[in-house]
């Protein structure tokens, strides 16, 4: 999949010529983009992990001492305890799904832009008539490269849940 891209690639170079190098240049900085976002989102899932523990501890210790509250009237104080550990974790998996869908979003934006750069290049700056022949047999190549360019992202978030909790 993502070993396909340097073949695509090429025939892209060979039928709009410089205008290939405008669109590795779009895959890059989508790369980089979601590098960046990948390592922002680390830190938010460690934060959701460490909730969930917060959280589960703080249940346990209620349903363990369940008679003991009853019998002290103490639901006030352990309602809140539980509610509290559970806004803070809402509140960390929200930020950790904005994360995630702008790491989406940005690549979809970005496998978007390949095409959109290739052919603005293609253009206006070379000056050159595109013509159906060489749109959609370039359009064919960028299609043949969309599941890698795609998938970019979903790995990266994969590997920015996965890594927390390999590290614990």
């Amino acid at each position: 999949a993502v070993c396909s891209l340097p073949a695509c690639l090429y025939f892209v170079y060979e039928l709009v010529g410089n205008a290939a190098f405008i669109g590795v240049s779009m895959i890059l900085f989508g790369t980089a983009l979601n590098m960046y976002v990948y390592k922002k989102i680390i830190p938010v899932y460690t934060r959701v992990q460490v909730s969930r523990d917060q959280r589960s501890r703080v249940m346990n210790g209620l349903i363990k001492t369940i008679k003991a509250i009853k019998l002290q009237m103490c639901e006030p104080l352990w309602r809140m305890r539980v509610e509290r550990a559970r806004e803070e974790e809402l509140s960390n998996l929200k930020s950790a799904n904005y994360w995630s869908a702008f790491n989406q979003f940005s690549g979809t934006v970005a496998s978007l832009a390949v095409p959109v750069s290739i052919f603005t290049w293609y253009t206006v700056y070379e000056q050159k008539t595109l013509d159906p022949t060489v749109a959609f047999t370039v359009l064919a190549w960028i299609n043949q490269m969309q599941w890698s360019i795609n998938t970019l992202p979903g790995m990266f978030n994969l590997y920015a849940q996965l890594t927390p909790s390999c590290n614990r």
